[in-house]
């Protein structure tokens, strides 16, 4: 499939008209009309992309331009997302933490929270809550083990016994070979003593 590519005002133009048509309330369908009317040229699907695209690529360069002014930012105050300054994160941990104690619920622990500068939902909080207190409980490195003495060698396997076990075995093989051997020979004694 082909890109489509629209001149800058045309674009600006495709942008404003979807866009203000989806403000007014309008469904997706009304927002491409809109868009027609001003120059578009695609499908639904594609405007849908066409204009979330170009929100999101508004939200990063936004973005990009709160990080420019983080030194500002540093004085304790929000740094992007969900973020806090160590102070404000201790001062939300505890209020949280001391009405769970005091036998309130989630949501009532939340209300505490945002007193305290919290900005978001229930769950967030739990998780928040419950991964200070995993970094809290996390266990400090131990010292190297102390070294153990060395285990005392095992013994070598007896030798003698694997000598007397060989001589036995070689002992009934030479009986048995001696006497196929022996007989072999009377066996060609008799027949040349016959011829």
């Amino acid at each position: 499939m082909q890109h489509k590519a629209y001149k800058p005002n045309v674009k600006a133009a495709i942008l404003k008209a979807a866009g203000d048509a989806r403000k007014a309330g309008k469904k997706w369908s009304e927002a491409l009309q809109a868009a027609k009317a001003a120059g578009y040229r695609g499908g639904l699907v594609s405007l849908i992309l066409f204009v979330k695209g170009k929100r999101k690529r508004a939200r990063r360069a936004a973005a990009k331009a709160t990080t420019a002014k983080a030194p500002a930012q540093a004085a304790g105050k929000l740094t992007g997302g969900l973020r806090y300054d160590a102070a404000t994160k201790a001062a939300i941990i505890k209020a949280a933490v001391a009405a769970r104690r005091a036998g309130k619920t989630w949501p009532q622990a939340l209300e505490v929270a945002k007193a305290a500068g919290f900005r978001g939902k229930g769950p967030r909080l739990i998780r928040f809550v419950q991964s200070a207190s995993k970094a809290a409980k996390k266990p400090v490195r131990k010292a190297a083990p102390k070294a153990r003495p060395a285990k005392a060698a095992a013994p070598a396997a007896p030798t003698s016994d694997l000598k007397v076990l060989e001589a036995t075995l070689s002992g009934i093989v030479k009986q048995r070979v001696r006497g196929v051997l022996d007989a072999a020979i009377a066996v060609l004694q008799r027949a040349r003593d016959e011829a």
